[in-house]
């Protein structure tokens, strides 16, 4: 079977070779996606292009073009905009308007002139062609290095000189710089200048594909649990930390959502003005309904619209997205100039599988605020310390001392308890998936509860006795 996909891979590939040629740089009709060192995601995705497709215009990304004045229209990560010659040769255009040539239709061995300021020269070669595995398939690689001279044609010691490009016959770039910051100085001071390598592809796909579905950052199990670490302490109190433990007890898939029902359990710390403290803990179910589509409109790196704000993804083993947000003006020479702010600014984190957003822990000025998952058990994976703390029994009863039975039932329900008196002047409560209230009675003497009305499905039993909630349990009915 793998011989054959291979085979068909193999096929369309020399198929679609006649629709566009081999060893360009960047393919106009293709999304790719680049990690750089610090396994942070960048995308190329040409949204315009000029000239019979000879110039590229990837999309812009943020970027600071002089002291206090940003840009969103100034170019993307790779390059301010990209030029294909007659020869199908690539020309970077930095983000100073001057030109790197990237001779990809060059042969083994071959030199020539990349790029020159007043200050040095640039020259290219190819040292290797060789077959390597590109996502996965095997394809031709050609390998850029670079040689930095001054203006007498001596070597000098520079970065390039450590710094290589890989070309794909297929696939284009494998391995790049960011040419917009090449050789000219680099005033942003969160972009720098290096190595990015290929790490996925959507004609075809292959590789690192960005799951930016909320179904697919929602996704839990029943048995899975998050342990998350809530502060918010301002300068001036009333503060809290509380630590919150999230136990999924169900799971309902429909076509547009899924809906969980949740145990939650609080331990809950405040301080008031004059410095009183207070502990209790509590436990309780809510119901979480994740709706399926999409979480962002746009590609890793990618400015939102409406804001100055852009998604970033790091491809770490758990995948983790984030929003950086930024507050500007406009300046008088239409520049964006960047607002001081001097508030905590931790940018909202969802992680693949665990939802958010989550906050980092934030200080600044006394004040602090984090929301943070510090532990989570999804099936056999557990990471982190979870928290070990009991619900008081005076306010709560374990599962273990009710039961209703038969469970499943078709007609009718009975409640038990190991201690009388918890259900004397207790209420029953049963709730659908959906969270409605589908029955509401005293319970007197343990009597048998009529559900027959009910449609086959879950459901939640809720017992409450003196306005305390005493226990969730789930109840199928057949």
């Amino acid at each position: 079977m793998k011989k054959i996909l291979l085979f068909l891979f193999n096929f369309l590939h020399c198929f679609s070779s006649f629709a566009q040629p081999n060893w360009l740089c960047v393919y106009p009709n293709k999304k790719v996606y680049f990690e750089d060192k610090n396994k942070l995601v960048y995308c190329i995705r040409i949204d315009s292009t000029f000239n019979d497709n000879t110039i590229l215009y990837p999309f812009s990304d943020l970027h600071k073009i002089d002291i206090d004045c940003y840009s969103v229209t100034s170019g993307s990560w790779l390059s301010k905009y990209i030029v294909l010659d007659e020869d199908e040769n690539t020309i970077f255009v930095n983000g100073k308007k001057q030109q790197i040539f990237i001779k990809n239709q060059a042969v083994l061995n071959d030199i020539w002139n990349v790029f020159e300021n007043d200050n040095i020269k640039v020259k290219g070669k190819i040292t290797s062609i060789s077959t390597e595995s590109v996502l996965g398939v095997e394809d031709s690689v050609k390998t850029f290095s670079f040689s930095v001279y001054n203006k007498n044609d001596e070597p000098v010691n520079h970065e390039l000189n450590q710094l290589t490009i890989k070309i794909s016959k297929q696939f284009g770039l494998v391995k790049t710089l960011n040419f917009y910051y090449f050789e000219h100085e680099i005033l942003d001071y969160w972009h720098h200048f290096g190595e990015f390598d290929l790490i996925g592809i959507d004609e075809p796909q292959l590789g690192f594909k960005p799951s930016n579905l909320k179904e697919n950052y929602y996704d839990f199990q029943v048995g899975d649990e998050l342990h998350i670490w809530n502060l918010y302490s301002p300068f001036i109190p009333p503060s809290y930390e509380k630590k919150i433990i999230h136990k999924y007890l169900s799971r309902e898939d429909s076509e547009d959502s899924i809906t969980y029902y949740i145990e939650r359990k609080v331990h809950n710390h405040t301080v008031d003005g004059i410095g009183h403290h207070n502990i209790s803990t509590s436990m309780d179910t809510i119901i979480l309904i994740a709706v399926k589509g999409l979480l962002f409109y746009t590609e890793p790196n990618e400015l939102l619209n409406g804001a100055i704000s852009k998604v970033m993804i790091l491809n770490l083993p758990l995948q983790k997205m984030y929003i950086d947000s930024y507050d500007f003006w406009i300046t008088g020479d239409s520049c964006l100039g960047i607002v001081n702010v001097d508030v905590c600014n931790s940018p909202p984190t969802y992680f693949l599988g665990l939802g958010g957003p989550y906050y980092e822990h934030c200080e600044i000025w006394g004040n602090e605020y984090a929301y943070e998952l510090v532990y989570y058990k999804k099936g056999n994976t557990t990471w982190g310390t979870p928290f070990d703390f009991e619900v008081s029994v005076s306010e709560h009863v374990k599962e273990t001392s009710i039961i209703i039975y038969p469970n499943p039932t078709r007609n009718f329900i009975t409640i038990k308890s190991t201690n009388n008196e918890i259900l004397n002047n207790c209420f029953i409560d049963i709730y659908d998936i959906q969270g409605r209230k589908c029955l509401s009675q005293n319970i007197v003497n343990c009597e048998h509860i009529d559900v027959a009305f009910l449609n086959a499905g879950f459901y939640v039993v809720k017992l409450t006795q003196k306005n305390k909630n005493i226990v969730y349990i789930k109840m199928i009915k057949q």
